[in-house]
């Protein structure tokens, strides 16, 4: 599998987000601040949250997890809410040549 990490400037097109990245905003797996100062993870549409973490790593390697699990993207929100990157995961399959 392939990890292309692309920050959201790099999305932008003319002020705009693609179609794809507004999508991938609403349907992907979020790593959220909390108001108390630790960190969430959340699926994108879903008001509940999948599970809280005091340090920002831990939330975003268990956000990686879910994001493969469901074959979505990750979206990492900075301290303030905004997005910090979006991960785009391609999946690729090797054929055997056996």
């Amino acid at each position: 599998m392939s990890v292309k990490k692309r920050s959201l400037k790099e999305t932008e097109t003319e002020g705009r987000l693609a179609k794809e990245e507004i999508r991938a905003v609403v349907t992907g797996v979020h790593v959220l601040r909390t108001k108390e100062g630790g960190w969430t993870v959340k699926k994108g549409g879903r008001s509940r949250i999948s599970k809280s973490f005091s340090k920002k790593k831990q939330a975003v390697e268990y956000g990686r997890e879910l994001s493969d699990k469901s074959n979505s993207r990750l979206i990492i929100h900075n301290r303030n809410g905004k997005i910090q990157s979006i991960s785009d995961y391609e999946v690729r399959y090797e054929k055997s040549t056996e």
